[in-house]
């Protein structure tokens, strides 16, 4: 019986700690001399690739993350201004594998950067239909340089969508919509913490707020523990078309993409600084150390959707086969137990 305790309590352990992983990400759209929006992108880590887009007079970067043989977005901005980030939403709900005819995925949504200019954009083309949820449970925050933010998220009777009342909107891991109706104190779920550490230092540095008070929010939600490390940080500019990038919290040097010019380009930290050309297929993170100039132009191509997410799955399975584990065990210890006494 001792046995079976010790080995029940060593799976509940490891439940436990796979069920803590820091599933992390935080976003923000400030609105104060001028809009600027920022984004942690928290995740394992793997490749990150940067690439433009083009469609007609609209060109949006894409930054993607590898996941297997594919590419996935997870935040971009294009040339007129219009901003997405995609964060994962916690608790997960369950997904439609088969859509109806009014029916799209939330994950999608990114696409339309590749088209629109205005947040009311977004809203008129998800008015008459249902966002329903893929394989992985995600929310987006939707933000144009003309003062207005969305958060969209997919509801049991509907779309659940937040629009943002103050001059700034913030995004972590639970529902916005849930907490719509309440004071930023009162939030709770997976990321209130980065949420409320967000939302407090924007509203105290709101009237000077720019680029460099956008830094210390990234740095101060920054994640350094667990598995979901930062693996970039993100400030966006859509007045000039610029997005700076932070690799792997390393604040003291800096990266500089221009939409206007389709370059990348060190700005502080580097001894050298070299104008990188982007190619048609992008440019890697790890590659930001060459300086080596790709003078290919970018090609038309059209901004990717958010396909599903294999390590969530994985862990799902784990975790349900873990807990179906721990009953097989109890159950059998009790038939043993019994069998005891009746000898």
């Amino acid at each position: 019986m001792k046995r079976f305790i010790v080995l029940l309590v060593v799976l509940v352990i490891i439940l436990m700690s796979l069920s803590c992983i820091s599933y992390a990400c935080t976003s923000f759209a400030v609105y104060s001399e001028n809009s600027i929006y920022g984004m942690n992108f928290d995740y394992p880590d793997t490749e990150i690739r940067l690439i433009i887009y083009k469609e007609e007079d609209v060109k949006a970067l894409s930054m993607e993350f590898k996941q297997g043989d594919d590419y996935l977005p997870f935040a971009g901005m294009n040339n007129k201004g219009l901003f997405v980030a995609t964060q994962l939403l916690y608790p997960k709900k369950p997904a439609e594998t088969k859509l109806d005819e009014d029916e799209i995925y939330i994950g999608s949504l990114g696409a339309l950067i590749g088209k629109y200019e205005k947040v009311e954009q977004i809203e008129k083309h998800i008015e008459n239909k249902k966002l329903v949820n893929m394989p992985i449970t995600i929310h987006k925050l939707f933000a144009d340089k003309f003062g207005d933010s969305i958060i969209v998220e997919v509801g049991d009777n509907g779309n659940e969508i937040v629009k943002v009342n103050d001059d700034f909107a913030v995004m972590s891991n639970f529902s916005n919509y849930t907490f719509k109706d309440e004071t930023y104190k009162n939030v709770s779920g997976v990321g209130a913490d980065r949420y409320k550490i967000a939302y407090e230092y924007i509203k105290e540095n709101f009237n000077d707020f720019n680029i460099e008070t956008g830094w210390e929010v990234l740095k101060k939600t920054s994640q350094t523990s667990g598995s979901f490390n930062t693996q970039c940080s993100m400030i966006f500019d859509p007045q000039n078309q610029d997005i700076y990038i932070v690799v792997k919290r390393d604040f003291e040097k800096i990266w500089k993409v221009s939409l206007e010019k389709e370059t990348i380009e060190p700005i502080k930290g580097f001894e050298n600084s070299t104008e990188i050309k982007m190619s048609s297929n992008g440019i890697l993170l790890s590659d930001l150390t060459s300086t080596s100039s790709n003078s290919e132009s970018i090609s038309a191509k059209t901004y990717s959707e958010v396909k599903s997410n294999d390590s969530a799955k994985t862990f799902y399975w784990i975790l349900g086969i873990g807990f179906a584990l721990i009953i097989s065990i109890i159950i059998i210890g009790i038939l043993k137990n019994k069998k005891s006494h009746l000898k």
